[in-house]
């Protein structure tokens, strides 16, 4: 996983290949998981995420992300430290979530938040 982390280190790229390697991450990450209900939430959870992300940032924009995280996420596994890794997970997921919602606070402000609400709301 650290190897995986480092091939990827870039903070600017495409939001087509920070979903791609972002989901080769986790699935690669939760792969040692037994628990094939666990497993199915936590798929329907990141479809739906996708979803809101698809509708508010186009493949080709370039996005912002942190690297470090995957990194940080990498570490405590490598070294055993469940808690840790458990921790700084969390932070990667709560920080992705907030860089979405800022995407949709610029869009609601820009377009009106009828407009994601329908469905119709281009990026």
């Amino acid at each position: 996983m650290s190897e995986f982390a480092a091939a990827f280190d870039q903070e600017l790229v495409e939001h087509s290949l920070v979903i791609s390697k972002d989901d080769e991450w986790h699935a690669l990450m939760l792969s040692a998981c037994p628990n094939k209900r666990l497993l199915a939430l936590i798929e329907t959870s990141r479809r739906a995420f996708h979803r809101y992300e698809s509708l508010l940032v186009p493949d080709d924009q370039k996005v912002e992300r942190n690297a470090a995280e995957h990194a940080e996420i990498a570490r405590h596994l490598a070294a055993g430290d469940i808690p840790e890794a458990v921790a700084a997970l969390r932070v990667n997921w709560t920080r992705g979530t907030q860089r979405i919602l800022e995407k949709l606070g610029e869009a609601s402000r820009g377009q009106g938040v009828t407009a994601f609400a329908s469905g119709t709301l281009a990026p």
